[in-house]
Formats: C-alpha cells, sequence, structure tokens
C-alpha cells in the first residue's frame, strides 16, 4: 500500500524520522511541495483523508495567510476579516478549515472556512481571543479562548 506524506517545505526534518521508519516498513512516502503563497515559509497543519491540508504561510514580517491545498488543484488564500495575520490549523474530511484571523485591534477572532466563505466564530465574549485548532466531520470544533483579551487562556 502506498501512503502519501504531504508536507510543507519546512519538513526536514520530518521527512528525515520518516525514512528512517519506513525502512524497516518497507513502505513508501511522497514529499509534496504545497508552495508558499509567495511567503517566506508554508506550515502544514492539518489534513483530511482526501489530502487537502491546511495550513499557513508566514512572511518575515510576523504575517500569516492561511490556506487549504486541494490536490490537483493547489493552494487556496483562505481570506481574513480586516487584519494581516490569519493561520489555518484543522481540516475535517469536508474540507472545512478551522483556525483564526487577528483583526487591526490585535484581536485573534476564530472562524470556519466552509464552502467559499470564512465565518467568524466567536469566542467567550466581547474582546476575547479564539484560537480553534481542530473540526471533526460533524462540524465540532475544539481549541481554546480567553474570557476576555487580558484573561488568562482557559
Amino acid at each position: 500500500m502506498k501512503n502519501s506524506l504531504i508536507s510543507a517545505a519546512s519538513a526536514v526534518c520530518a521527512s528525515l524520522a520518516l525514512t528512517a521508519f519506513t525502512a524497516s516498513a518497507q513502505t513508501t512516502y511522497t514529499i509534496t511541495d504545497l508552495g508558499t503563497l509567495g511567503a517566506d515559509a508554508s506550515f502544514a497543519t492539518g489534513v483530511n483523508a482526501s489530502g487537502q491540508v491546511a495550513g499557513y504561510s508566514a512572511s518575515s514580517t510576523n504575517t500569516a495567510r492561511a490556506w487549504r491545498y486541494t490536490p490537483g488543484v493547489g493552494l487556496e488564500d483562505l481570506g481574513s476579516f480586516d487584519g494581516v495575520d490569519n493561520r489555518a490549523f484543522g481540516i475535517n474530511n469536508a474540507g472545512q478549515v478551522t483556525g483564526y484571523s487577528t483583526d487591526t485591534n490585535g484581536v485573534a477572532h476564530g472562524f470556519v472556512f466552509s464552502a467559499g466563505t470564512l465565518t467568524d466564530i466567536g469566542g467567550f465574549g466581547g474582546g476575547a481571543d479564539a484560537f480553534p485548532q481542530h473540526i471533526n466531520s460533524a462540524g465540532k470544533i475544539a481549541g481554546f479562548s480567553s474570557a476576555s483579551v487580558s484573561a488568562s487562556v482557559r
């Protein structure tokens, strides 16, 4: 059985670790360059059974753009709200992506990207940061959020 590992350009360490493991298992892996949306680096943070990948590209100015990679299609910029930093972390088998987008006031808004639309899912109250990390097949999201901007993370 041929397994496929989809990885961002920054996964050299992961590919070396997989090579050592796969030598004894006689399994072959393929490393795929997903691109960077023109940024300096790209980070793959989630993958689904169809080979779609969620992640983000980051620049040297510490800004990031969330994306979804689909085999045969390539990278899709997920957009943002009104900020310059957005990152995707989880993806389910329906291709729904979750992550966060930071607004111009520095508040992180959790989002779900589904059917081409980026939706703000909020947090624990006005001004709260929200950092979704995972999304399951039912669209349920797990992550963390603060009660307010100055409160500790829950």
